[in-house]
């Protein structure tokens, strides 16, 4: 995981399938993280702004398209609190801690998080490897199947 984190870190910038493959194994080698059983409940709206940011500014070609798909697709009022964030601003800490602080969400909202991540990704009616490895990322924090379009 050292050897992950230094060839990270030795780029100036890192792709998206490089945060998720470092998420994946880091959770491989070390296992799933235990929360301490007196942990407050955890304000979701900043990791589903990153999640969802990752999502649309996948699958779009410019800013302004991504942030129209996001603005689309982000209408569930159980996520209506969520802001587009631009990836430049996004680091490996704040992508890892996003997948763990998400698998701590209940079923609910897990399921409106994945549905909204995939119609983002699955509105161009392509799916690219970065797109499929933020799917099989989530899925894994969520400890769920992958869904079918993705198979």
């Amino acid at each position: 995981i050292f050897i992950a984190e230094e060839m990270i870190q030795s780029h100036a910038k890192i792709s998206l399938q490089q945060h998720c493959l470092y998420y994946l194994l880091r959770n491989a080698i070390a296992g799933k993280t235990q929360w301490k059983s007196g942990e407050e409940a955890h304000n979701f709206a900043a990791d589903c702004s990153l999640l969802f940011s990752l999502a649309a500014q996948s699958s779009a070609a410019e800013y302004e398209q991504a942030e129209l798909i996001f603005k689309t697709c982000v209408n569930n009022k159980l996520l209506a609190t969520t802001t587009f964030v631009a990836t430049e601003a996004i680091n490996l800490q704040q992508t890892s801690a996003m997948f763990m602080h998400l698998a701590k969400m209940r079923p609910v909202l897990k399921e409106a998080v994945l549905s909204t991540t995939l119609a983002m990704i699955l509105r161009d009616k392509k799916i690219t490897p970065a797109e499929k490895m933020l799917i099989k990322t989530l899925c894994t924090s969520f400890d769920c199947p992958l869904p079918l379009e993705m198979t």
